[in-house]
Order: structure tokens, then C-alpha cells, then sequence
């Protein structure tokens, strides 16, 4: 963990949040290709995290929804935060960590409509080692298919979203990056 908050804008790092299975004791978390400077507990306000029955999640950004989805406006945005951690690396490894990062969640950034995931950047809250929240921008995927999270007013949000908790992907088999 940082000493103090001045590493959260220290221009030399980039920051990597994630929420489900690439999360240090998850399924995943092997598949990041070089060892981070640090990894904080870290929150994305204004989120939905789904789980859709196939093993892991969908986080939703509710700013970030296209204006054709029209379940948008009965998902409360107050209140509603995803829960992770924030990975992050010097400058020099940031590349190589977004190729891995993006093959890992399907985007591909001259094709993003056939994209599973779209890579972002946003706000996220992030505790620092003394426990207070400071703010970075940090890159983080969102579920691209939304139509199929919130079409025809379904909801299928995974009950272990916000406001203080996260769903535990668990430990599958090796070849899972």
C-alpha cells in the first residue's frame, strides 16, 4: 500500500480497477502479466454489478448506458457502488497489462460493437493505507451487452452488489486466462 495519498496522482502509474475475477484469490488473478507496484480495496459509485448464470460478472456504469436503454432510468443510481480493488503499475508495464487485460475481457478497440466487455476510464474511490478514500482515474471494463442485462425490464443484479459487498468468484480450472 502507498505511504500516502500522493501516490494516487502520481503521473508515472496507471491504475487498474477490477471486480470479479481478476481479483487477488480469484479465478483470474494469475492472468495479470506482470506483478503490480501495489493493489488497493477500491469502489466505483454509480454501478450496477450483474451476474448473468455463466460464472462472472457484468458491471454496469449507469452514466455510460447508451440512450436506447431504456431500463437505464428505473435503475436508481444513488447509493450504488461496485466493490474491487485497484491494480496498479509504472507506465512502462501499463501496455502490456491493457493487451492482456483486453484479450482476457473480449475488446477490441476497432470493433467495439462486437465487444464483450468495453474497456473505460472513470472516478473510483480507492483506500489508501492510512484508511481514508481518495479519488484516481483508473481504466475498468463494463459489460457491453446491456440489452441483454436489462431488456424487457429484467434485472438480474447480482446480490452481492452494493453498497458494501462483492460476490467471490472462486477458483476454476488452469487454463482460465
Amino acid at each position: 500500500m502507498a505511504e500516502n495519498a500522493n501516490e494516487l496522482h502520481n503521473e508515472e502509474l496507471e491504475y487498474f480497477f477490477t471486480y470479479g475475477t481478476l481479483m487477488r484469490g480469484r479465478v483470474r488473478e494469475d492472468c495479470w502479466p506482470v506483478p503490480p507496484q501495489t493493489v488497493y480495496e477500491a469502489r466505483v459509485a454509480g454501478t450496477y454489478l450483474f451476474d448473468w448464470d455463466i460464472g462472472y460478472p457484468a458491471m454496469v456504469v449507469l452514466d455510460h448506458l447508451p440512450a436506447s436503454a431504456s431500463a437505464s432510468e428505473s435503475l436508481p443510481k444513488e447509493g450504488r457502488t461496485t466493490q474491487g480493488e485497484v491494480w496498479v503499475y509504472s507506465k512502462d508495464d501499463a501496455e502490456e497489462v491493457r493487451h492482456k487485460l483486453d484479450m482476457i475481457e473480449g475488446y477490441k478497440s476497432d470493433k467495439e460493437r462486437q465487444s464483450l466487455y468495453l474497456r473505460r476510464s472513470g472516478p473510483v474511490s480507492i483506500r489508501t493505507q492510512d484508511g481514508a478514500w481518495q479519488t484516481a482515474i483508473a481504466s475498468y471494463y463494463v459489460y457491453n451487452r446491456t440489452g441483454f442485462l436489462l431488456g424487457e425490464g429484467a434485472h438480474y443484479e447480482c446480490p452481492f452488489s452494493s453498497p458494501d459487498t462483492y460476490a467471490l468468484w472462486s477458483k476454476r480450472s488452469p487454463d482460465h486466462c
